[in-house]
């Protein structure tokens, strides 16, 4: 299955609101989803309006099934965040290893990005973001197939660590290991 209940019947609804529209202003019919589709109009029913806007209607349909269950995050608790830290020093003996992994998990905490696409970044899109007035960092979006990118807004202090990283750590052990010349431009190497 390449997609799910949810996202088939989001597919089905949106087809059923285009043939609303094309029913509206090409045939003057305010029923042709009915009529000709047999697709049933509902009236939401809500206590109190919030987040309702005007149109409280919503079409259904046989064609539409069950929706699969709301996929819920369960995001690390900020106590289990504040362990990690704590025990950096016992994970990694060396200074680039502990530096890296701070960056490592700065990045993932304040991005929300998936850790491939933390490994994506590179330095130059780090100075990018860092030079912006209000930083917009840009990520390459690995959930759909096409090169999409999106930009997320980052906290110029914590961009200052990542930069710190870069001109101190990296540095070094780029020297030491793969040359000035050999540089791929990736932030963690």
């Amino acid at each position: 299955k390449i997609r799910n209940n949810r996202t088939t019947n989001n597919i089905l609804k949106n087809i059923l609101y285009f043939y609303e529209f094309v029913g509206k202003t090409i045939f003057n019919d305010n029923d042709y989803v009915k009529v000709i589709l047999k697709a049933d109009i509902n009236q939401l029913n809500f206590s109190n309006n919030k987040g309702v806007g005007d149109n409280n209607t919503y079409y259904s349909h046989p064609a539409l099934v069950a929706n699969n269950p709301a996929r819920t995050r369960n995001p690390i608790s900020k106590e289990n965040i504040s362990k990690i830290y704590d025990n950096i020093a016992n994970l990694y003996q060396s200074s680039f290893g502990q530096e890296r992994l701070k960056v490592l998990l700065l990045l993932l905490e304040t991005t929300g990005a998936r850790i491939g696409e933390i490994n994506n970044i590179t330095v130059f899109d780090i100075e990018q973001a860092y030079n912006q007035d209000k930083p917009l960092l840009k990520l390459k979006t690995l959930k759909r197939k096409s090169n999409e990118f999106r930009h997320i807004p980052i906290d110029k202090n914590d961009l200052k660590k990542v930069i710190d990283f870069i001109k101190i750590q990296r540095k070094k052990k780029k020297k030491k290991t793969i040359g000035t010349d050999n540089d791929d431009g990736y932030l963690f190497i």
